[in-house]
């Protein structure tokens, strides 16, 4: 496993990862480097505090090779640890936080096809059709 410490503002190494997980204040900032890090179909990850924040990263991938999005909201709450009686405790003091996760996916460029000039036929001549 290899690992970089540089300024990701300047874009990730571009050496074909096969996951990236993006935990940074401003992941907006950042996104329009991800296609180039990692291989197409792999999947991606970012943690996120606020729904403000990822409304953003929402907006921000719409227009980015991502496909199969998904949101998903951290929640963590105690529990009483009584066998009997299983329930949150009577006091809630609780964190959430939010996971967006998706995949890249490659934008395949159109195969060049070449003009169709039909079988070679040796015989056909000119190109036109025989007599009968």
């Amino acid at each position: 496993m290899e690992q970089f410490h540089h300024d990701i503002a300047e874009g990730f190494h571009p050496h074909a990862a096969d996951a990236l997980f993006l935990d940074v204040r401003e992941p907006c900032d950042y996104i329009h480097h991800i296609p180039g890090a990692v291989v197409p179909g792999a999947p991606i990850g970012f943690l996120l505090p606020t729904t403000n924040q990822v409304q953003d990263l929402l907006k921000a991938m719409e227009g980015g090779p991502f496909r199969q999005i998904e949101v998903l909201e951290i929640f963590l709450r105690h529990y009483k640890p009584v066998p009997e009686r299983l329930r949150p405790d009577d006091r809630m003091v609780a964190h959430t936080g939010f996971l967006v996760f998706a995949r890249t996916y490659a934008q395949l460029e159109e195969p060049e096809t070449p003009d169709y000039e039909g079988p070679a036929d040796e015989d056909a001549g000119d190109g036109e059709l025989p007599e009968e």
